[in-house]
């Protein structure tokens, strides 16, 4: 009986599992094993916010720490990439987790936004970009669906709009 092949994803979602279980390593480490292994199967850099999210995280983002824990390895991941491509494609890697792998949670993602603004793992400019870009596949993943992208922007309205009035606030001093 011949194994189904893995995809690529797949096979560094897995190895990074077995990494997590077998080294208990810290964020840095952590990237480190997820570039090298995106490197080594020419995945896009895109695949390593993905692969992190979906195997950091679970339901208990919030509830259980999971954020809190990681927001090393998250912030790392986001600095290893000058463009600051990577943040958004967090962003995007995000709106997969709710919108396709856990929509009973879906009311934390701006809990989890703004914790990862306050951590600096995401710039202001770069959640404005998000939330003023309207639907755009750039960044955000094709599993998720216009709709889905914009109801979980709008919930995080309260958010967008405490956040450009602080940047207008910075702008008038």
């Amino acid at each position: 009986e011949e194994e189904e092949e893995l995809s690529s994803t797949e096979l560094v979602t897995n190895s990074f599992r077995k990494f997590l279980e077998e080294e208990s390593p810290d964020g840095a480490a952590m990237v480190e094993h997820v570039r090298a292994n995106q490197q080594k199967l020419i995945m896009p850099l895109s695949a390593c916010a993905y692969i992190m999210v979906q195997v950091l995280f679970d339901e208990s983002i919030i509830k259980g720490g999971q954020l809190a824990k990681h927001m090393q390895a998250l912030e790392i991941l986001v600095a290893s990439d000058a463009n600051k491509f990577m943040a958004r494609h967090l962003i995007g890697a995000f709106e997969e987790f709710f919108c396709k792998h856990h929509p009973s949670i879906i009311k934390v993602f701006p809990l989890v936004l703004k914790t990862l603004y306050d951590e600096d793992v995401l710039e202001e400019e770069v959640i404005l970009d998000w939330a003023a870009a309207g639907v755009t596949h750039q960044f955000s993943p094709t599993s998720v669906s216009a709709p889905e992208i914009n109801s979980l922007r709008a919930s995080c309205d309260t958010f967008i709009t405490w956040l450009k009035e602080a940047d207008e606030e910075e702008d008038d001093e």
